[in-house]
């Protein structure tokens, strides 16, 4: 299979950085999907594969881009690749629907303002309007459910640094909620 991609890939050099991300990833990535995929083995490895044929259509453009950037990209590509084989699949929305509705919040009231996809869209939107180091660590904990000690390796930031951010960014949450008494 890697030989296909390879095909995909013109330029030696690129080559060699597909090949990097291929062994660095692939086991993570499909870990992720199979996340997404609630356990779909088949469904997932047609997910992996879709997005690493994505990954070497574009590496000349992320063959550019910094560790953590190139990280974040990989992951999205995922899930889209996941989200793409799960609606082709014709079992999008339930899927969808258990994805986005199991963010678990560790404060009780967050939890409980929590309780349908408008306000889960209303989080998605606080949460980008926030600095982008509390941002990252909310979107890589709450949306893509990743524990702590992962979202350390991602952002290559130490663990404590990573917990005192979701700490102050679930705490600003909240307080965003409750200004708009919600």
């Amino acid at each position: 299979m890697l030989s296909f991609y390879l095909s995909l890939v013109s330029d030696n050099g690129d080559q060699q950085e597909f090949m990097r991300i291929f062994e660095k990833y692939k086991q993570r990535m499909f870990a992720y999907i199979v996340r997404i995929l609630n356990g779909d083995y088949h469904l997932s490895e047609d997910a992996l594969q879709i997005a690493f044929t994505g990954i070497a259509k574009n590496i000349k453009k992320i063959s550019s881009m910094n560790e953590e950037t190139l990280e974040a990209y990989i992951f999205i590509v995922a899930k889209n690749s996941a989200f793409r084989v799960a609606k082709d699949n014709q079992k999008f929305n339930t899927i969808f629907d258990m994805y986005y509705n199991q963010i678990p919040f560790s404060s009780e009231d967050v939890q409980e303002n929590i309780i349908n996809k408008d306000s889960l869209n209303q989080v998605i939107s606080f949460i980008k309007e926030m600095n982008p180091k509390y941002r990252d660590v909310l979107t890589l904990y709450y949306i893509n459910h990743f524990s702590t000690k992962e979202i350390s390796d991602i952002l290559k930031r130490p663990i404590e640094t990573i917990r005192t951010q979701l700490k102050r960014g679930t705490k600003m949450l909240k307080n965003k909620f409750k200004e708009l008494n919600i």
